[in-house]
């Protein structure tokens, strides 16, 4: 579960999922602490995305295949592609993939309202 002791060893930085209310003992934890933390949306664009050409596949349905198709079709043509999407993806038998190219595929997802803007 939950616990503020998590946060003894004091991490560099703490991502908070977007399930997460104000009221978490992990979020309340960082907050008192000073320690820096992120969403996830905020922690994929810092960490995975900046510098690189992000593809964003949004969408109802059909985002991880879409992602899927994009990412073979990029690795296909030599372009060796990063990728983060919500399924295991069948030509690469993972969700996410750090390649060396400058693509980064990724599924614009319809989280519930982020941590951030909960009240």
């Amino acid at each position: 579960g939950y616990s503020a002791q998590h946060l003894d060893d004091r991490p560099d930085l703490v991502v908070i999922g977007n399930i997460a209310t104000r009221a978490n003992p992990e979020a309340v934890a960082a907050a008192e602490r000073g320690i820096p933390f992120l969403s996830m949306p905020q922690a994929i664009g810092r960490l995975f995305l900046e510098g690189r050409r992000s593809i964003v596949v949004a969408g109802t349905h059909g985002k991880t295949t879409t992602a899927g198709l994009m990412s073979w079709v990029l690795s296909s043509a030599g372009r060796d592609p990063s990728f983060l999407v919500g399924g295991v993806l069948r030509n690469f038998n993972r969700s996410y993939s750090l390649g060396g190219g400058e693509d980064f595929v990724v599924e614009g997802d319809e989280y519930e309202t982020a941590f951030f803007d909960k009240g």
